[in-house]
């Protein structure tokens, strides 16, 4: 539920001021596990990292990762933490939207509770695929629709035609728990990968 340029009934900036309910002092357990398993391939492109307990984890247990957020707060208090535990992680502020500014490509780019909150979910796809490489595979946790919140939420449905071919091919998809200060909540967990027709 990391920051979204897109959402505008949301002032992130304010968010950060105080602990937001997707603030854990800790890593995702799920984003934790993939990487312990040796299922990540560094470097890393955290998009809309928060205040950054992903993509430490992820650096803690050796992956290069760059990480981004529109918030500037939220890199601040991330870089803090990074300098605090002595992990190299790269903080970037950055617009989800113009993710090719970033002007490089990675193997892994992960969303931990973003997409949901996009509103723009074409263009955002669009710069996904812009940073990611032809091989790499796109990583999504997200907050399911099954979810009881008035948050922001996103139906499989909703991710499915996001990720449709000719662009995208769904790996997998599958429900998992993301987990807040408020409790657990229903999530998906995805594993996108380009389509290798549309990388010829």
């Amino acid at each position: 539920m990391e920051s979204s340029p897109s959402h505008p009934e949301v002032d992130f900036e304010s968010a950060y001021l105080q602990l937001p309910p997707w603030e854990i002092g800790a890593a995702q357990p799920v984003i934790a596990e993939m990487a312990a398993q040796g299922s990540l391939v560094g470097p890393v492109l955290d998009v809309g990292c928060g205040t950054g307990e992903n993509a430490l984890e992820l650096a803690r247990q050796g992956l290069e990762v760059v990480a981004v957020d529109s918030s500037t707060r939220a890199i601040e208090l991330a870089a803090a933490k990074a300098t605090h535990r002595s992990l190299p992680v790269e903080f970037v502020v950055a617009d989800a939207h113009q993710l090719d500014v970033l002007g490089r490509r990675f193997p892994t780019v992960m969303d931990s509770a973003l997409l949901h909150v996009i509103d723009d979910k074409p263009g955002y796809s669009d710069q996904l695929a812009a940073v990611i490489q032809p091989n790499g595979r796109l990583i999504l946790l997200e907050i399911s629709d099954k979810a009881d919140i008035p948050y922001p939420k996103i139906s499989e449905a909703e991710i499915r035609t996001t990720f449709a071919s000719p662009r995208w091919l769904i790996q997998s998809l599958d429900t998992v728990t993301y987990q807040t200060h408020l409790g657990p909540f229903p999530a998906w967990l995805g594993i996108v990968v380009p389509d290798p027709r549309s990388t010829k």
